[in-house]
Order: C-alpha cells, then structure tokens, then sequence
C-alpha cells in the first residue's frame, strides 16, 4: 500500500487519538529546546532529531509516546532528567507495536555528555543506543552518557546497546585514523524481560594503519531479572583493532541466560562485587584475555564459570567474614535476598563486607534517596556483593501505611509491594483503605490481558493483605491494580517457575 505522506501521518494521529484522547503536543522533524509536563504526552508521528548544537530537555513526570518503529536521533544533547517520584516515560503507543529506539551519536568531535535520569524504556526494539563515531583525525572521539536510576522493560533486541565505531581513511602517506571510544556510565538501573541488557561493539578499522574502537564504561549497581538472553554482552566488532576496559561492579543478576559474556580476547574487564544467581552460564570470556572475576557470589547458577582458569571455583580459602572461597575471594552461597524490598541483602547475608575491602563505594547515589550516597555496610565502608547491599535502614525503605497519629485510621488508600517478589508460587499484596469503599484487585500480564480477580467486593476501612497464588503461570512480569473509586494504583510483580 503507497500512502502519500499526510494521509499516513493522519493515520498515525487517529491511532494516537484512540489512546489519548487528551493528546496536547505532537512533534516530528527537528526538536529542540524543552518538552514539560504541560505539553505531555509528547507524540511521535515520525523519526525526530535533535541536531548537532542543539539540546533537548526533557522535565520529570514527561511521557514520550511513539509510533510503531519510530525513533529520536540525538545528534546534539539530551538532557532527560526525572526524579524518583516523576519518571521520564519512553514508550510504544500501545503494547502490540514497539517504537525503535532513542539513539544518541556524537554530532561534533567533543561531543557534550547527555543523560537519562529516572527514566522508563518500554516496549521498544532497542531502548537506548549509544553510539560514537570516530571524527577526529588521529584522535578519539568519546562518547559519554549518563545513564541512572532507569528502568529497561520488554526491549526485544536489547536495553542498551553501546557502539564505538571507528573509521580508517588512512594511506601511508595521509594517515587519518579516526578513533572512537564510548564511554556509557550506567548506574542503578533496572533491566526486566528484555531480549538482552546491555549489549557493547567495538569496531575496529584498518589493516596496515589500524583505527581502534575501545571502551571504558562502568556499569554499577544494576539488576538484571528475567532475560532470555545475555546480561552484559561484550561484541568484538568488525575491524581488527579493538579494545576495552570495562568495569561491572556491584550488579545483580538473577534468572538471566548469562549473566556477563565477554567474547573477544582483547577486553580487559573487570568483574567484582557482583551476585550471580539462577543464571545458566554466570561469567564467561572467550579467547586469551586477562578479564578478572574477584568477589562476587554465585548461587544455583548451572554453570559458573567458562573460559577462565581452573583454579577460580575452587575452594581453597576463607575470606573476611570467614566464609569459604576460591582464589578470587568468590563465594558460592545464598546471597539471602530480602525479596520484599527488590534484592537488599537480608542482615545475615554472607555477601555482606564480602566484597573488595580496597573498593567504597559510598560516593554512589542511593536509588531509593536520590542526592545521598548509599550508606555503609555493616562495617565502616560499603563493600558488599550484589546492587544493594546490606545496612540500609530497612525501615525507611519500606512503604508504611500513612495514618492519622491520633485516630490511627489510614488517611490514603495504599497498595504496598508485594513480598516475596519475585517468588515462585505464592506471594502476599497489601494494601490500605482510609473509609469504606468498593474495591478490585486484579492481576494482569505485561500485554494488559486480565490474568485473575483476586477482589471485587465493599470493604470497611483499614490495612489487608491478600495472597495470590500463581496457579502454573509462566515465568514473567505481571502487574496488579487496585481500583478504588476514581483511584488506583498499578505494581509489577516477577513470577520464577
């Protein structure tokens, strides 16, 4: 079917229109400057670009709505900045179709260090694509972006996908390498049912002058849950002349395919601090390269390590704590997961101070209180295994029911994180009523199909708790809302068969 362009773009509208009756602003071609909430939703009706010198800002509590296959180019700046209670959203215009990605490549030869803060990726082919491109002679060019405290959900090739791509004009006579480095810090984040998470290709360029592509990107507290395919995945690119350096500490991973495949003999990377759990190959490397693997914990994974020497898996010592390790100060026991507040170690964890004693890492910013560092751990500096290790104070993590301090009657209706999540068979959701009202609660899958009611029934004012068994659902992320009134509030929940 040959449709001219208006007709298609009025095509588009009337889909938008269809889900957002209240639509305020659409955008295509070039953008620039700022989108806030009052033009929110920002509709995408075809491919935007924010040229070289500009910059896009986006505000918090924004949502970007995209038509199918349809993406934003940053070729200049975004500053996409939103804070633990306004997410930035991107997302697909409806479950059934995916836009394609936000794709930030360096426009000029010092590119400026664009950011994603509190933002939400979903329903997308590739969430986000960071993208340098060798421009200088003789020189790299870095790509720098800032990536924290974001959620990646459902992407169906990957989350993140990172390319350093150089680029040989050279001859023996007129050599002009053109370098490209990228450089992502990607910090607190959450990676849930997406193809892979974060996927990294470094491509080279040349024969006899070669054009190096490399990376020094540090991925830091992140959680990956529930990917099919790999967590972290190191690509050699097409070229010879590749490299990098990359730093993954303090991550989580659990019910992933892998959890870090590193696939060319020329990375050097480090992992350290990290959780492996239910993953089928933990850590793998391929090729001669001298990539470590010091002080993480791996538990109930089916293998845990390939391509590394023999000795790492042997217990042979004890650490700090003085729990059994290999050589690598690894321990290979239940990391005691406190599934109710999202993997915080429960207070006897052995992966707490089990971690590098020569790493702090208390100059990262705590998700769960943005502007303040993560406190310490049970000792003086924060060296535990795993996203979020232990010495949090539990108490001010958990959502409490908001009650008058006289009358002791909830003041707000309250639907509370259901514990443990994930879980495998039965789980608990809680919730509170501040007067008597008619309620449902009822659970959903990731595409909005109606799984089961739990309650569809009047009930007088207080706190409840409801137990929900999964009843040979598979593996996945659900959601389950509670409608009260002209409220409601929707939560995810995360099935392990």
């Amino acid at each position: 079917m040959n449709l001219k362009p208006s007709i298609y773009i009025l095509i588009l509208c009337l889909i938008f229109a269809t889900v957002y009756v209240s639509a305020q602003t659409v955008v295509e071609g070039n953008v620039s400057g700022t989108w806030d909430i009052g033009g929110s939703p920002y509709l995408v009706i075809d491919d935007c670009t924010v040229q070289t010198g500009e910059e896009l800002v986006i505000e918090p509590g924004v949502e970007i709505v995209f038509g199918e296959s349809m993406s934003l180019y940053v070729n200049g700046k975004i500053s996409a900045i939103g804070d633990s209670s306004q997410h930035i959203i991107f997302r697909a215009v409806n479950n059934s179709v995916k836009f394609d990605r936000v794709h930030v490549k360096n426009g000029s030869s010092t590119p400026p260090v664009s950011e994603f803060k509190f933002c939400e990726f979903m329903d997308a082919q590739t969430g986000l694509y960071l993208h340098a491109y060798g421009m200088i002679s003789n020189a790299y060019t870095t790509l720098q972006t800032d990536v924290f405290n974001c959620i990646f959900e459902s992407s169906v090739s990957t989350a993140i996908y990172v390319r350093a791509q150089a680029v040989d004009g050279s001859t023996p006579w007129t050599p002009h390498r053109l370098k490209a480095r990228a450089n992502p810090v990607i910090k607190g984040c959450t990676f849930i049912g997406n193809g892979e998470g974060i996927e990294m290709k470094l491509q080279g360029a040349g024969t006899a002058w070669f054009s190096n592509a490399d990376t020094e990107a540090i991925i830091q507290n992140n959680a990956f849950l529930n990917l099919p395919g790999v967590a972290i995945n190191m690509l050699p690119g097409a070229g010879p002349a590749h490299s990098g350096t990359p730093s993954f500490i303090n991550n989580t991973f659990v019910n992933c395919d892998r959890g870090v495949w590193i696939q060319d003999g020329d990375f050097d990377a480090t992992t350290l601090n990290n959780i492996f759990c239910v993953t089928d190959t933990a850590i793998e490397r391929t090729g001669s390269n001298s990539s470590t693997a010091f002080y993480n914990c791996f538990y109930n994974n089916a293998i845990n390590f390939v391509g590394y020497p023999s000795s790492y898996g042997d217990i042979v010592m004890v650490n700090t704590n003085g729990d059994s390790c290999d050589i690598g100060f690894n321990i290979f026991q239940d990391p005691l997961f406190d599934y109710s507040n999202d993997f915080i170690l429960l207070p006897d964890s052995p992966c707490i101070d089990a971690g590098d004693p020569d790493e702090q890492y208390n100059d990262i910013e705590d998700p769960l209180n943005p502007g303040f560092a993560l406190p310490p751990a049970s000792g003086t500096v924060r060296n535990d295994m795993g996203a979020y290790g232990g010495g949090y104070p539990l108490d001010s993590l958990l959502i409490v029911n908001v009650k008058d301090t006289e009358t002791n009657i909830p003041t707000n209706f309250i639907l509370l994180q259901n514990y443990p999540n994930p879980f495998n068979q039965t789980t608990t959701i809680l919730y509170t009523l501040h007067k008597a009202e008619f309620i449902t609660l009822t659970i959903y899958d990731m595409f909005g199909r109606e799984v089961q009611t739990l309650l569809n029934e009047f009930q007088a004012s207080g706190s409840y708790t409801v137990d929900f068994v999964t009843d040979n659902l598979s593996s996945g992320i659900y959601l389950y809302k509670l409608q009260v009134g002209d409220f409601s509030s929707v939560k995810k929940m995360h099935v392990l068969q």
